[in-house]
């Protein structure tokens, strides 16, 4: 339960026990029995009352803006990729845009490694205060396994979450980045509060990701959403995938 209310409270910055309990579908005595050991902790602090719906107000908690974790994330376009570090308020701490990096490349995985040495290198932050790295990328992500399925099983890009795991020491994680920017949608943007929707990514190329019942939809093969390959006309010319 505990983790799943720090969960909670990163996504939504701020919330109350009793917000907490409709969430979690939790009993307010096992809530508050958490929530006070969290703030016994330092991990968590009281950030003021919510609005009064007709009684007390309630007391509203935080993660603590002063604990000194951070997350490292990286999203892989076809072409150039993107490394952050934020703080667990969400706040970007340091970014690095516009890498190149061919993701057809067989020097992809040893690419986004340096790029990951020279974010921690540049930001001064230590390797103990990251808690975990996300990857975001195009293709057929099993988030499951851990590799991504569009490359052969010799490609150093189809196990790279393990080879980032392997070398860091840290959590990893890796989705497709549909899927991702679906995520985001749901808990940071305009799918806040609705249950089922759908968010189109127009990028290099398009991809689709489903939200059902406010939870991320992936199918019986774990691809759903997937656009693939789409012929736009009948000229036979070769496309980047392979296919025309």
């Amino acid at each position: 339960m505990e983790k799943d209310i720090l969960k909670n409270l990163y996504f939504d910055s701020t919330l109350s026990i009793a917000e907490l309990v409709k969430k979690l579908s939790k009993s307010t005595p096992s809530i508050t029995k958490v929530i006070n050991r969290l703030l016994e902790e330092k991990i968590i602090v009281e950030c003021g009352f919510a609005e009064s719906t007709g009684g007390r107000r309630p007391i509203q908690f935080a993660l603590n803006p002063s604990l000194d974790f951070h997350i490292l994330t990286i999203s892989c376009d076809q072409h150039f990729s993107t490394c952050t570090i934020t703080d667990l308020t969400q706040k970007t701490i340091l970014e690095h845009r516009d890498i190149p990096l061919d993701l057809n490349s067989e020097e992809s995985s040893e690419l986004l490694l340096s790029e990951i040495d020279r974010i921690l290198a540049s930001s001064t932050i230590s390797l103990d205060r990251i808690i975990g790295i996300g990857i975001s990328m195009p293709g057929f992500v099993n988030s499951e396994l851990g590799v991504n399925e569009s490359y052969i099983n010799t490609h150093p890009l189809y196990e790279i979450k393990s080879r980032i795991e392997k070398k860091y020491k840290l959590t990893t994680i890796i989705e497709n980045d549909s899927r991702c920017i679906a995520i985001a949608e749901k808990e940071f943007g305009a799918a806040k509060y609705i249950e089922h929707s759908l968010i189109i990514n127009l990028n290099w190329g398009v991809g689709l990701g489903i939200i059902i019942n406010g939870t991320v939809f992936k199918g019986e093969s774990g691809f759903a959403g997937e656009f693939s390959h789409i012929p736009l006309s009948d000229n036979n010319t070769l496309c980047s995938c392979g296919k025309r």
